[in-house]
């Protein structure tokens, strides 16, 4: 079949390859000068297969008012008053109970562990090279509070086939030697031993080389859509400036783009934009061998080849792309804070900032739209890296008509 695939992120660019290597004719969509330039280009390198709670939880109750006043130096709204955000910020509040919280988290864990196992079938398949290493992942807690609302979830995450381990402050240490001068501060943490990282941005890039090297595949650079061609209840083709591009089936893969492309088909994604930041420094001796969040400055750390990735930070911000120099500087500060010796901190930081498409439940929209040729695979917030190739494969499924590998429930349109 002929496939057309409207962006090129880490998400578009794995449902290309999970297509293509079916044996189809793919057309990949960008509007950047190149694939993997934007959301996926300088995220947290962290692929957090069990690590898949979502924002909205019942504990964020006790901390709303904290978050409204600013006095959380992770998290700021510039546009409370969005009339988009505040309808956003209603299914998000109702999504904030114990119960949502349950099934979001077994939801995100079948998908999350189902990505596991197809991101090293990729990987072998294809043997692309992006910094990879199974690092595993240990989340560090300095509030006693927010330690224990992790264990509860820890505990729903376990039941759900996670193998997720909490850890005292002398066994973080032991998992990480580089935290060994906070031990005294750390309550516990959370180690899961099968997460993993690597460079998103470089994943894109080498799957896209692979992909039209070997398959049938065309990749359109500079190419917004900007409409679509409608025939009863089905896509003839999508426009860009003066071109047009006809298939049999559409996907859309385009990150926050895909609010207003599918609003020209009518269509309400209830997706939101959630500001996230990164510097990148070279990495020194004391650069952590495992993948770190830091809980309580709500910051990750991952070694990718031989620079030190920093994340962190959620701003509500509207669709505002500019780098605020104090939110670098203060990933900056929160990096040799916890590790003084991890990298070189004088260095150019390449301070970048993402918007990360979010449900109101964090679980991404794949499958179905309204129009019988036209798929989702989209809205995975701060997840789209971690999540990219198992969704790639259910998208695939879903377009060939076979019954995916695992159930659906939760991850579909239709929740809302």
């Amino acid at each position: 079949m002929k496939i057309v695939i409207i962006g090129g992120g880490v998400v578009g660019v794995s449902s290309a390859y999970a297509l293509a290597r079916r044996g189809h004719d793919i057309t990949l969509l960008e509007s950047s000068s190149r694939v993997g330039e934007q959301t996926s280009y300088a995220n947290g390198g962290q692929l957090s297969y069990t690590q898949v709670e979502p924002i909205a939880n019942a504990y964020l109750w006790r901390q709303l008012p904290r978050l409204l006043l600013g006095r959380d130096p992770a998290f700021r709204i510039t546009h409370l008053f969005d009339s988009t955000l505040l309808r956003w910020a209603v299914q998000f509040l109702r999504a904030c109970h114990s119960q949502q919280e349950r099934t979001t988290i077994a939801n995100m864990l079948r998908l999350g562990l189902y990505t596991q196992t197809v991101t090293a079938q990729y990987m072998a398949q294809t043997e692309i090279q992006f910094h990879h290493r199974h690092s595993g992942k240990l989340c560090i807690f300095q509030c006693p509070k927010a330690w224990q609302e992790s264990i509860k979830r820890k505990t729903i995450k376990n039941q759900n086939g996670a193998s997720v381990q909490s850890l005292n402050a002398e066994e973080c240490v032991a998992i990480e030697p580089q935290l060994a001068h906070k031990q005294s501060q750390l309550v516990g943490g959370l180690y899961a031993k099968i997460d993993e990282c690597g460079d998103s941005h470089l994943f894109c890039q080498a799957l896209a080389h692979y992909c039209q090297k070997k398959y049938t595949m065309q990749l359109i650079y500079d190419c917004p859509v900007t409409g679509w061609q409608l025939h009863n209840n089905r896509i003839q083709a999508v426009t860009s400036h003066s071109d047009h591009f006809a298939a049999d089936y559409f996907i859309l893969c385009a990150g926050i783009d895909s609010v207003s492309l599918a609003r020209l088909l009518g269509i309400r994604l209830p997706i939101y934009p959630l500001k996230g930041y990164s510097i990148t420094l070279p990495a020194q001796s004391g650069a952590p061998q495992t993948s770190i969040t830091d809980m309580q400055a709500k910051v990750v750390f991952s070694l990718l080849g031989n620079h030190l990735r920093i994340a962190g930070i959620a701003e509500l911000a509207g669709y505002n792309k500019i780098i605020d120099k104090h939110r670098v500087e203060q990933l900056r500060q929160a990096g040799e804070k916890l590790f003084p010796q991890a990298a070189d901190y004088t260095a150019d930081p390449h301070g970048w900032c993402g918007l990360r498409p979010y449900t109101p439940d964090s679980a991404p929209i794949i499958g179905e739209s309204p129009y019988t040729n036209l798929f989702f695979n989209t809205g995975h917030g701060m997840l789209g890296w971690t999540l990219a190739c198992g969704c790639a494969e259910i998208t695939a499924d879903l377009v060939e008509h076979r019954t995916p590998a695992i159930g659906l429930d939760g991850l579909t349109l239709a929740r809302f």
